[in-house]
């Protein structure tokens, strides 16, 4: 395995956990703020704050994880072709694609960050500082864009694309 790739599938790996513990911790927010709201008559002030920064946090830190697992769900628009070459080009063209609209988004996350700091903006409740959650988003869209700017380099000298969990750990296994 290359050691970029096994880089960025340790990156992948961190931030994916992230925001695993962020989906762990909006899941016991909402029981509490459900608890509140009906049991209490008290809901949680700035809940729609909380829930919706936390979605941010949740979709962006997951996506490269996602992406390299093949955890996503693939609409096959252009079907398989009975060459294996073409099937590569088909593949490496659709990354190199995607690859290109998520450093897009990346760059342009990084800059409304900046302006949002600027401007401090902030959300409407709770006034959290926006600038934080658009990094999220460029580190998050960014780590994703190289991961498969990695993969179509597989694609395209022919090596076979290791899984993500293969070099992760000591014994080559993410786990047994």
């Amino acid at each position: 395995m290359s050691p970029l790739l096994k880089l960025i599938d340790y990156l992948c790996l961190a931030l994916g956990i992230l925001a695993g513990i962020a989906l762990t911790g909006l899941a016991g927010f909402t029981v509490v703020n459900v608890v509140m709201r009906y049991v209490f008559n008290a809901p949680v002030e700035g809940s729609n704050d909380v829930v919706q920064l936390t979605l941010v946090v949740m979709t962006w830190l997951a996506l490269g994880y996602a992406g390299r697992s093949q955890g996503h769900i693939v609409v096959d628009l252009v079907p398989n072709y009975p060459f294996a070459f073409l099937n590569a080009v088909r593949d490496a063209f659709s990354k190199l694609v995607t690859a290109i609209i998520f450093g897009l988004l990346a760059w342009q996350g990084w800059l409304g960050a900046a302006e949002k700091e600027f401007l401090k903006e902030s959300s409407n409740m709770l006034e959290v500082p926006l600038n934080y959650f658009y990094y999220v988003l460029s580190v998050g869209s960014g780590l994703f864009a190289a991961a498969l700017l990695v993969e179509v380099a597989f694609i395209l000298f022919g090596r076979n694309l290791p899984e993500l969990s293969a070099g992760l750990g000591s014994d080559d296994t993410l786990s047994e």
